[in-house]
């Protein structure tokens, strides 16, 4: 079972049943020879136990020789890892088979990363931790095209449940995620959230940021600028776009931010 190997599982199988039928007709014999005729019952569990042996090797074989589904098990395991992967908005299909040992996966996905070298990175990455944390899979085919979004998730460090936004990146003690519907570029959702990493004394910037990416946040709005610090190279790995505000409030930073991507566009 470790190797997976169709033919090697099939022969411990059988070889348990060539063990577990002579314990019976052993037991069968002891039986008799005290006077407790039990020969009868024996050869009846003997023949049920080769009727299901040989159903559940002829459908595993079958299996094989169809390439069969993976089990819901194996998928769930593979679609946990794309889950984890912050630039995968969305999984539109996942289809695993089996051929002998082997397994073969295909997978489309919507991603929020719209550079192509980027997102074949991205491939790859999911490529590489799917066969480590998956047994026996001999190849992983991924299918990905850019998400197309409805909506804008955006991040605003902020110094109290107020909306002043603030000067800080790492240390705010709070943060507003704000959802605007692309459609009429009116806010969805709004809530604040305490930031869990205030209280961090290394690599602050860095945790909230992956924190932020794990929520799926699409924009983050900041005073203080984090170029070339470990923030930034979190959210540009990611796909998450970053923007300076001179704004005070988290009202008038969402405002501007809407208006300047809608004369973008």
């Amino acid at each position: 079972r470790k190797l997976n190997s169709p033919s090697l599982m099939a022969d411990a199988q059988e070889y348990r049943v060539h063990v577990f039928s002579s314990g019976v007709v052993f037991l069968a014999l002891i039986g008799q020879m005290i006077g407790y005729p039990v020969d009868r019952y024996a050869a009846l569990v003997i023949v049920v136990l080769i009727v299901k042996t040989g159903w559940e090797l002829m459908v595993d074989g079958m299996r094989v020789l169809l390439d069969a589904s993976l089990d819901a098990e194996t998928l769930d395991q593979v679609r946990a890892v794309v889950d984890a992967e912050p630039t995968v908005t969305e999984v539109r299909s996942l289809f695993g088979r089996n051929a002998g040992r082997y397994r073969f996966l295909e997978l489309d996905l919507s991603l929020r990363v719209d550079d192509l070298e980027r997102a074949h990175a991205v491939s790859q990455r999911l490529e590489r931790t799917i066969r480590e944390q998956v047994p026996h899979v001999e190849r992983v085919l991924i299918h990905y095209e850019p998400q197309v979004r409805t909506h804008l998730l955006y991040a605003v460090p902020l110094t109290d449940t107020q909306g002043t936004v603030s000067e800080h990146f790492g240390e705010s003690p709070y943060f507003a995620l704000v959802r605007v519907r692309l459609a009429d570029r009116q806010i969805e959702h709004q809530e604040i959230l305490a930031n869990p990493h205030q209280a961090v004394e290394k690599a602050k910037g860095i945790r909230v940021a992956e924190w932020l990416v794990s929520l799926r946040t699409d924009i983050v709005l900041l005073r203080e600028n984090v170029h070339r610090k470990g923030p930034a190279y979190v959210f540009a790995d990611a796909g998450v776009e970053t923007y300076l505000t001179q704004a005070t409030a988290l009202v008038e930073a969402i405002s501007e931010q809407v208006e300047r991507s809608s004369q973008g566009e």
